[in-house]
């Protein structure tokens, strides 16, 4: 499996994971969006922070940095869930996270 963090390919054996903290990024959140058919192809890459980034098929995992968010679209795919929260977990233990990873589904998320 391969992780893209904005262009830089960062490969993984077996799901180690090495992330290297977008160095521009000024707020402290990031988004990654997890899409592909299987597992062997299945991967994740950064992206744009905005809700108009999601889309039904795929999966996104949000940090920003006290808390893992792993949103699950209607159409994603078990490798998409699958790989979405390991990366999620990573995530998590990298930014010292609190309260676990906290998964929603897409037209089941809390009401603000």
């Amino acid at each position: 499996m391969i992780i893209y963090v904005h262009a830089h390919i960062i490969r993984g054996s077996n799901f180690e994971f090495f992330l290297r903290v977008d160095e521009e990024d000024e707020d402290g959140v990031a988004l990654y969006h997890v899409h592909g058919s299987d597992d062997e192809n299945t991967h994740g890459i950064y992206t744009k922070e905005a809700a108009t980034s999601l889309t039904s098929r795929d999966c996104f995992v949000l940090v920003n940095g006290r808390k893992v968010f792993l949103w699950q679209g209607n159409g994603s795919n078990d490798s998409e869930k699958k790989a979405a929260a390991k990366i999620a977990d990573k995530l998590y233990l990298k930014f010292r996270c609190r309260g676990g990873v906290s998964t929603l589904k897409e037209g089941r998320e809390p009401a603000r």
